[in-house]
């Protein structure tokens, strides 16, 4: 035999060793030969490639089966889970191979410090955690202060993940991943194709670095993503949330040490491209104190919801919303398709508000910034979107709006409005400098009011 290649058999050889091996099914005396994966060799077709033992080509994917997962939905295979890890930390890293099966977390899993892992499961989402109702996260990360391991890199893929019964349990989790602190925070993780179902939070980050959600699916949760202090350069493209009370819950207060302070420019940068989140009960998107955020090309729709917001903004340094359908079907309780509070440095831009009861309404200042009027809505761009049948108000500020334009829009609807309730109120307290004009309106019965040094002109009444 050519000495490159292996013996496959690894006693008697030739014909007699095919014999037993190959033999009917009809009982056999004789006792069977036993062949190792390392007596058995393997090559790709191509002549190129190198020849190798079969062991060493079934070891490239590691699957949970491989730990003693059994994949029923009823039996506990947390420890496989754990184990797979474990194994995949000894080797530096890598991916654990998912099959269309339900596997059961009774336990948390732990991902450790300074290992990049990788969950994939079967196209199609047929890979599923079922995790028990017990508020605690199904997957955990959380970094320790004084580590002198390197920052964790999870990654999940065509994954589904449920808790027992949708019972969104108060703290519980699909996953959550906490680094220590802004100077612990170098984090990373991914998650494509997945789905999210019945969490009170389905995934919950704080003090991370970096991460990606694209293709992601959110049901039923409470909250689709919470996210707290730190939890900078997100970026969402291509989710669907539906039926959650919140899809994006965002907060720098949750997770301050004391003595901190919010809107220091420690949560940095959220972007969503090409989301939309439906039928929410709470605000679709809801960010507090983040130094800079960008949405575009998607949609909000409260539904039935009769409070909140689609999409809510406050302390928020730097924003550009662009291209989204803000919406409410309920046009009840000062439910506002975008609400501005103590915003700056924003543009919104081609966008649609509709059958909201207040399209746009801002607000502000926060009592600390009173004096100086450092929480004041400041140098806003609103210009080339369309406003629809809102209840109350299209465009409306309750105080301290300064330096803006509202530009170039488009108003249809044909309500009688009076006092605040105008079709663009900009006149509260200290809304001063600001500029409407070159705007459309489709019926003549309309009313702006605009305060002290502010621009009103050039409008035009009755459009088609």
């Amino acid at each position: 035999m050519d000495k490159e290649r292996r013996k496959w058999i690894s006693a008697g050889g030739g014909a007699a060793a095919a014999a037993t091996l190959f033999a009917s099914a009809a009982p056999s005396t004789k006792a069977q030969s036993i062949i190792s994966a390392d007596d058995v060799s393997y090559q790709q077709s191509d002549p190129s490639a190198i020849v190798r033992t079969a062991q060493d080509k079934l070891r490239e994917r590691v699957t949970l089966e491989d730990f003693g997962a059994v994949g029923n939905a009823v039996t506990d295979d947390t420890v496989a889970v754990n184990a797979a890890i474990q194994h995949l930390v000894s080797k530096g890293g890598g991916t654990i191979w998912l099959l269309a099966k339900e596997y059961y977390l009774h336990d948390s899993v732990t991902i450790p410090e300074g290992v990049d892992i990788e969950f994939a499961g079967e196209n199609g989402r047929r890979s599923i955690f079922r995790t028990r109702n017990h508020g605690l996260p199904a997957f955990r990360y959380m970094r320790s202060a004084a580590t002198t391991q390197s920052a964790s890199v999870l990654t999940l893929r065509n994954l589904t993940l449920q808790e027992l019964g949708h019972a969104k349990t108060p703290g519980g989790a699909a996953i959550q991943f906490w680094g220590y602190s802004q100077i612990y925070h170098n984090n990373v993780l991914n998650c494509f194709d997945c789905t999210f179902i019945g969490y009170d939070s389905a995934v919950w980050t704080r003090f991370v670095g970096k991460a990606r959600f694209q293709g992601c699916y959110y049901w039923n949760n409470n909250i689709g993503h919470r996210m707290d202090r730190d939890s900078s350069f997100h970026y969402f493209s291509e989710c669907l949330a539906l039926n959650n009370v919140s899809w994006i819950d965002a907060d720098d207060v949750r997770g301050l040490a004391q003595g901190q302070v919010v809107s220091d420019g420690i949560s940095n940068t959220l972007i969503i491209d090409s989301c939309v989140s439906v039928n929410a009960s709470g605000d679709d998107i809801r960010v507090n104190g983040w130094q800079s955020v960008y949405i575009a090309k998607g949609g909000c729709d409260g539904g039935s919801a009769t409070s909140g917001a689609a999409l809510r903004l406050s302390n928020v340094q730097d924003f550009s919303v662009e291209a989204m359908y803000l919406s409410s079907s309920s046009k009840l309780n000062g439910r506002a398709g975008l609400f501005l509070d103590d915003c700056s440095k924003g543009k919104i831009s081609g966008c649609s508000f509709v059958s909201c009861d207040i399209g746009l309404l801002q607000t502000g200042p926060s009592p600390a910034s009173v004096a100086t009027l450092a929480g004041a809505s400041t140098r806003i761009t609103v210009d080339g979107n369309t406003f629809r049948d809102n209840f109350r108000s299209d465009l409306r500020t309750n105080g301290y709006l300064r330096s803006s334009k509202i530009i170039g829009n488009h108003f249809e609807s044909n309500v009688a409005r009076t006092g605040a309730d105008y079709d663009v109120y900009v006149n509260e307290v200290n809304s001063v400098c600001n500029i409407v004009k070159m705007n459309t309106f489709r019926y003549s019965a309309y009313t702006i009011a605009s305060g002290a040094g502010s621009i009103i002109g050039d409008n035009i009444f009755d459009a088609p």
